[in-house]
């Protein structure tokens, strides 16, 4: 286990072992937010779709952005899952960072 991911830490040793690991391309990820879509039966959006143009795949995986804003999420449980679908992306980039989300009504 890295110094990051022990509990037993403090916020502030974690923080700091994180930011240590974390490439120039992952700290710039960290400071964009943009528009994603959900697939419709809460999965994560592969094609390409109304607003988003690229595969969620690319944008977590390979533009390694962690902060997203998603509209039209049909109800509660649509929401989990996708939300659900997409953190499990999320612990495949190199250091695992869980993705933000804020909708719009």
């Amino acid at each position: 286990m890295d110094l990051y991911e022990d509990p037993r830490r403090t916020a502030e040793e974690r923080t700091d072992d994180l930011l240590g690991r974390l490439s120039l391309d992952e700290k710039i990820g960290l400071m964009f937010q943009t528009v994603i879509e959900a697939g419709a039966d809460g999965s994560v959006q592969e094609a390409p779709g109304l607003i988003s143009k690229s595969p969620t795949s690319t944008v977590v995986l390979t533009k390694l952005m962690n902060h997203f804003n998603v509209h039209a999420l049909a109800d509660a449980r649509m929401a989990a899952r996708w939300s659900n679908a997409l953190q499990k992306l999320a612990e495949q980039t190199p250091h695992g960072i869980p993705v933000t989300i804020s909708t719009d009504p």
